[in-house]
């Protein structure tokens, strides 16, 4: 790709970008003939420069590259952080559905990278960040950059309001969210056995990994477009799995960072915060590069008779848990009469359970010191016959459905909601199967 005509000037000025004003309307790619643009700004000085890259929201289907609310609050406090910032424009759906958003933003992260020298910039210390859809875009962008693509490697993520677990946001509106529906292309906002396998590929929590870069998430508690709980939900699937996360949240704010400005009092501390975070992470970039990189090592392959075992929600009560048999039998430990059936797939490490009749998907959760008693009656009153998210107060689950992902490095098990499940100890597990097998 041609490097751009606004660098190439600037090259034959001063050799280096120094772009006190922002530039705007620079192509980066174009997917199908459709062109894509970003802006950027470089901070006065030698360099070179940390940057951020910004990812506008939208529900996947609308929003701009300089949008007002969504965009335009947090590029002055990265500015005067002395971090260089870009924000980018990417085809939006439905005309263009998923991943096609994703791999317009990681075509974004390359070329960037590949021009780093012209504008002035470090290409080793690049983060991102993006707000809403933006911030699920921007989530799966990290997650699929494996230590096999160093050309799209990160050094930090900040995620605004993001939607982490499209499955789960799912049941919690008793349909599909209509900008994912429009995102994916579905006919119908049921969820079915398809969509749900459709979203849990494009969720980012299903693929959160030890190689992830450090989060930071920022989402205010009065938010109803994406429900709050499901930042510190997504922080303890990261914390589990050993990635640096923080948390900054905006008491009573509601969506759209643009509104925190508007509060009484206005809510602008996050702004520094992240500033300051940042510059945390580009600092350790170089302490990291004074010690030798470990070499990459593929996780071994992990067998069914591993997965197999007792496992215990480490923020449940001491019965919580599940009881996986070699043999793809169970029992769920929380509703010891619920014999459950499972499955392995040792291609993604992924464990899907079945609960029969009479129980239901939400059945791990009913122990949980953390679910609010609203959130417990709904699991007594739901119903969720498959291939519909039609509920009946009074009717238990007729059949239930859940997804887990193994972790052989740390010999954990989350699931698609970020409940963290801990392999218990042999000598536990030998205990627990010899009252189970006791006569009576």
């Amino acid at each position: 790709m041609k490097i751009p005509a606004a660098i190439i000037f600037a090259l034959a000025l001063a050799g280096t970008v120094h772009a006190k004003d922002a530039q705007y309307d620079i192509e980066y790619a174009n997917p199908g003939g459709e062109p894509q643009y970003m802006d950027y700004r470089i901070p006065d000085g030698k360099g070179p420069f940390p940057v951020l890259i910004f990812v506008h929201g939208g529900g996947w289907g609308r929003g701009d590259k300089e949008d007002p609310m969504e965009v335009q609050p947090i590029l002055d406090p990265l500015y005067n952080g002395n971090i260089a910032w870009f924000t980018i424009n990417y085809r939006l759906a439905p005309p263009n559905p998923y991943p096609g958003y994703v791999e317009d933003v990681e075509s974004a992260v390359q070329y960037i990278k590949k021009y780093a020298k012209e504008f002035n910039i470090d290409p080793n210390k690049i983060a991102i960040s993006g707000e809403s859809a933006g911030g699920h875009i921007i989530d799966m962008v990290a997650v699929r950059a494996t230590p096999d693509k160093p050309e799209r490697h990160l050094a930090a993520v900040v995620s605004f309001y993001d939607p982490n677990d499209l499955v789960e946001d799912a049941f919690r509106r008793n349909q599909i969210n209509p900008s994912v529906n429009g995102s994916f292309g579905f006919r119908s906002q049921v969820l079915n056995d398809q969509t749900i396998k459709i979203l849990q590929d494009a969720s980012p929590i299903a693929f959160v990994s030890p190689n992830l870069p450090p989060f930071l998430l920022v989402h205010g508690t009065a938010d109803t477009s994406v429900d709050y709980p499901s930042s510190p939900i997504w922080k303890d699937a990261l914390d589990a799995l050993g990635v640096p996360c923080e948390l900054i949240t905006i008491p009573h704010g509601v969506h759209v960072m643009g509104n925190w400005d508007r509060m009484d009092p206005p809510q602008v501390a996050y702004k520094q915060q992240v500033v300051d975070w940042l510059n945390k992470q580009f600092a350790k970039v170089d302490e990291a590069a004074k010690t030798p990189a470990k070499p990459y090592v593929a996780p071994a392959p992990v067998t069914k008779e591993k997965v197999a075992g007792l496992w215990k929600n480490v923020k449940g009560p001491d019965n919580s848990g599940i009881y996986l048999a070699a043999d793809d039998t169970g029992n769920s430990l929380i509703a010891p009469t619920c014999a459950i059936k499972w499955n392995f797939d040792p291609a993604t490490a992924s464990v899907h359970i079945d609960y029969p009749a009479g129980q239901g998907r939400d059945v791990p959760y009913a122990g949980s010191p953390d679910i609010s008693q609203s959130n417990k009656d709904k699991i007594t009153n739901a119903v969720a016959p498959v291939g519909s998210l039609d509920r009946t107060p009074g009717v238990r689950p007729k059949v239930g459905f859940y997804d887990f992902h193994y972790f052989p490095s740390k010999d954990i098990m989350i699931s698609s909601n970020g409940e963290v499940y801990q392999r218990v100890a042999k000598e536990k597990l030998d205990a627990f199967l010899k009252t189970k097998n006791a006569k009576p």
